[in-house]
């Protein structure tokens, strides 16, 4: 059985504890839901650039436990960028010019 097939016949529960393992395998899913991303963001942050609808609250999520996520970040807004820097100033160095225009060192 393929991960897509071992995925799209899983238990919600299974599901639960696959993503927990194999955070990455959040690409296989037909629908990620909120619920199995943050599941699979608190177990692996960098999967960040597999989630599709990135909501403001996921990227928090990813960027309030690493910082350098910030660069896997679709669509930025103030409060991303200011929660990152929070974190690490260094983050300004994965924002991309016209942010680090903004937050970054003068």
């Amino acid at each position: 059985m393929t991960i897509r097939e071992q995925v799209s016949t899983a238990t919600r529960d299974r599901l639960e504890d696959m993503i927990r393992e194999h955070p990455h395998w959040i690409k296989y899913l037909e629908e990620q839901d909120d619920d199995l991303m943050l599941i699979a963001l608190e177990a692996n942050p960098n999967v960040l650039c597999l989630v599709r609808d990135q909501s403001e609250e996921l990227c928090l999520a990813a960027v309030r436990r690493v910082y350098t996520t910030i660069a896997y970040v679709r669509k930025l807004t103030d409060k991303i960028v200011t929660t990152a820097m929070s974190v690490d100033s260094d983050a300004q160095y994965y924002l991309p010019k016209n942010w680090y225009d903004l937050y970054g060192r003068k």
